[in-house]
């Protein structure tokens, strides 16, 4: 199980990130154009580092049409493992820590209130 893997990408993220005392932003990489303008602008940096100077020719704002999505293809194989409630609840329970953190929690609310909201149109 995901408790003996090593692979960073499948640790507790409140394990992974030290100084949380120093994050007031958590982003999702499902929404990575906003969530990058959006703390550009709150840092002041959205017109020197995010605003132009992207994409082929410079001229796009920061993943202005870059397609994010994971390298591995990830998002298309949730179906495939999450086959039933009893998974889905041993998932939740080992995460639990990070659901539990302010920070990550509404950035999840937001995901999911954006992915209802697409699934409307």
């Amino acid at each position: 199980g995901t408790q003996r893997c090593y692979d960073p990408h499948w640790a507790s993220q409140i394990k992974r990130m030290k100084n949380w005392n120093l994050i007031d932003f958590v982003g999702s990489f499902s929404n990575a154009r906003g969530d990058t303008e959006k703390l550009l602008k709150q840092i002041g940096a959205w017109e020197e580092f995010g605003s132009t100077g992207w994409g082929v020719n410079g001229t796009e704002a920061i993943f202005g049409t870059t397609k994010t999505s994971h390298a591995t293809g990830s998002e298309t194989l949730y179906d495939k493992f999450f086959v039933s409630k009893d998974i889905e609840r041993r998932v939740e329970k080992r995460y639990a820590v990070d659901y539990g953190r302010e920070e990550i929690a509404n950035a999840l609310r937001r995901n999911a209130t954006s992915k209802a909201d697409k699934a409307r149109d």
